[in-house]
């Protein structure tokens, strides 16, 4: 579901949609995707598998990885501010989620000589973001 509402966030997004559509998939991308688009993954949980969340309210802690690519630097550049400020949040919900909190972490600049699909290299950001929700009782 975190994945879902992650998804719904990004891609609702008045300024993200109208570059990337819903060019955002898990794990990988189709091979020759057009640019731009995203992949994303989680990368971390805390709380929910040590029992941890009930002593914190029942809140869960979640990392995810956003790679973003993009035939130029500035593309990608943009399309990360676009999603930086539909993700940075203090409440939101989505997906049948309540996140209490949001944020972009870290985010890192790279280049790619080529991926499938393409024939001059592709630039990549890859955004780490923090997602605290409230863990669902049913």
């Amino acid at each position: 579901m975190a994945g879902q509402a992650l998804y719904s966030v990004i891609t609702g997004d008045a300024g993200v949609s109208a570059i990337i559509g819903t060019r955002m998939s898990p794990n990988t991308a189709e091979q020759g995707q057009t640019m731009p688009y995203v992949v994303y993954r989680m990368i971390a949980e805390s709380g929910r598998s040590r029992g941890i969340s009930r002593d914190r309210g029942g809140l869960v802690e979640q990392l995810w990885q956003l790679d973003l690519f993009g035939a130029t630097y500035g593309a990608v550049k943009d399309l990360a501010d676009k999603i930086r400020l539909a993700i940075d949040t203090t409440t939101k919900t989505a997906a049948g989620q309540t996140w209490q909190h949001a944020s972009v972490e870290s985010q890192l600049d790279d280049w790619e000589f080529s991926l499938p699909g393409s024939e001059s290299g592709v630039h990549r950001t890859t955004m780490d973001v923090m997602v605290w929700f409230q863990e669902s009782t049913s």
